[in-house]
């Protein structure tokens, strides 16, 4: 992924399964033929938080045109089971990850609303591996930052308990969760 690269984020709020969720998704990250970058779908796994799902669509900054559901087609994805929150574009600030890791490590997805937060707190915290830094590419996005700490399962939950609303730390992040990928079976 390089600087000319921007990332949409799109939460999704539902108490749909996986199996009922993946298909609708599916026709709509069809309908945006994106045929550069291949999107991902990430479901939270073992912690709470606002989005079940997450996804992520890649785009050069030339190409950048991101509509994921069409009025008209919303009959494929009833409003009343899914409710879709567009995070916005984002670039990649720092890219730590590869396909590999993404595989062995468990992702924890921090969404940062301060604008003026101290990455360097993020960046010492301890227990993970990997990091990758997302900032707004837009004024109008919902976070300031989206960051992935890619984390042994071991240290889960050693690690979210650094990001515990509880604490009083100011740069804690608004929401954290732990997402697992899957993989995108289309082209």
């Amino acid at each position: 992924m390089d600087e000319n690269t921007i990332i949409q984020f799109v939460g999704f709020i539902t108490s749909l399964d996986f199996e009922k969720f993946v298909e609708p998704w599916d026709y709509y990250v069809q309908q945006l033929k994106n045929s550069q970058q291949k999107p991902t779908l990430q479901r939270q796994t073992g912690s709470k938080s606002k989005f079940r799902y997450v996804s992520q669509h890649p785009f050069s900054q030339g190409d950048f045109k991101f509509a994921f559901m069409n009025k008209r087609d919303s009959v494929h994805f009833p409003e009343h089971s899914v409710r879709v929150v567009h995070a916005g574009g984002y670039i990649p600030v720092q890219i730590e990850t590869s396909r590999k890791d993404r595989d062995k490590y468990d992702n924890v997805m921090v969404f940062v609303k301060n604008q003026e937060v101290d990455l360097g707190f993020y960046r010492h915290l301890s227990l993970y591996r990997k990091l990758n830094i997302y900032q707004a590419y837009y004024e109008n996005c919902a976070y300031a930052y989206i960051m992935e700490f890619f984390v042994k399962e071991a240290d889960t939950t050693g690690f979210m308990s650094q990001l515990n609303p509880g604490n009083v730390n100011p740069h804690l992040s608004d929401e954290a969760a732990i997402y697992k990928e899957y993989e995108v079976m289309h082209a």
